[in-house]
């Protein structure tokens, strides 16, 4: 069984493995837990693309019925790449096929959309003018661009860097949301 996408974007295979194999079933080199084979079989860019499972001589006890106990299933766990290809509205086609002693059979495909978050940063200062020694307070907002993002945004980093010749005061970081990393320690400049 070769599971595999289209090409269009980049998909990346994290793990696969044969979650589960019928009772009427018997044979085969594959059981409940082994792995998949990962490849890089689209692009040669590194990224492991197809999952590839080789069962060996499995035998179907005939019983009647087209059911559970006459089916293997694999699970594949992949993530769409976060690389510029990858971008909002991007259509990917992934199958799976099953090749055998005298032909192959592929599966319907099935459809991943592509979506991404778009952010709005505004950048705004209390006081755009000062004298030596006095306090500002510069606020980075980062929100959702409304009707425009189709998913929410993970693992963001806001950074603020100051200008050369200011100093931050130390515990003045704060946040509404997430962690402040760098900015509250007395050695943060």
């Amino acid at each position: 069984v070769d599971l595999a996408y289209d090409g269009v974007g980049v998909l990346e295979v994290l793990s696969a493995v044969v979650n589960r194999t019928g009772s009427q079933l018997s044979g085969g080199a594959l059981t409940v837990g082994s792995p998949g084979q990962l490849l890089d079989r689209i692009g040669s860019d590194g990224v492991p693309d197809t999952a590839v499972f080789v069962f060996g001589d499995v035998v179907n006890s005939p019983d009647n019925e087209d059911d559970a106990d006459d089916q293997i299933v694999v699970d594949v766990v992949a993530r769409v790449a976060n690389l510029s290809q990858n971008q909002d509205g991007v259509q990917m086609r992934s199958r799976a096929k099953a090749l055998f002693t005298s032909s192959s059979q592929n599966s319907s495909a099935v459809l991943l959309d592509v979506v991404e978050p778009a952010l709005n940063l505004t950048y705004t200062v209390n006081n755009t003018a000062g004298d030596a020694g006095d306090a500002v307070l510069y606020t980075l907002r980062a929100s959702t661009l409304a009707g425009t993002a189709t998913s929410a945004a993970y693992h963001v980093i806001l950074a603020d860097v100051l200008h050369a010749k200011a100093a931050l005061v130390p515990g003045s970081v704060a946040t509404n949301a997430g962690t402040v990393v760098v900015g509250n320690g007395g050695s943060d400049a």
